[in-house]
């Protein structure tokens, strides 16, 4: 069981990891274009577009991490006798390993 719990946290955490690297990057990315943007002249539509891409990649990070927090927690819960919603559990774990399954070309499906 011990073995079974190690091996699971091991894939979640490099799926989380991957999710994440994603909108991290973007953020990184789009923050340079804008540093670069505003060295030469200045132009606010480029500017603006740059600061919509961090904004989106911020809010996708965002919800990765509130979709792995909610997964631990459901993990974490004390009591042994609870009524969970298996779709919400199922649609979690899908979401969160949705981006891992892409980039092997597996289809995954409920």
């Amino acid at each position: 069981m011990h073995l079974n719990r190690a091996a699971e946290a091991g894939a979640l955490s490099a799926s989380f990891a991957h999710d994440l690297g994603q909108p991290t990057l973007a953020i990184a990315l789009s923050a340079h274009r804008v540093e670069t943007l505003l060295k030469d002249r200045p132009e606010l539509g480029k500017i603006k577009e740059a600061v919509i891409d961090i904004s989106r990649a911020n809010d996708h990070a965002a919800a990765i991490i509130k979709q792995f927090r909610k997964l631990l927690k459901r993990r974490s819960d004390p009591e042994v006798q609870q009524e969970t919603d298996l779709n919400a559990v199922i649609a979690d774990a899908l979401s969160i390993l949705s981006t891992e399954a892409n980039h092997r070309q597996v289809v995954l499906a409920c």
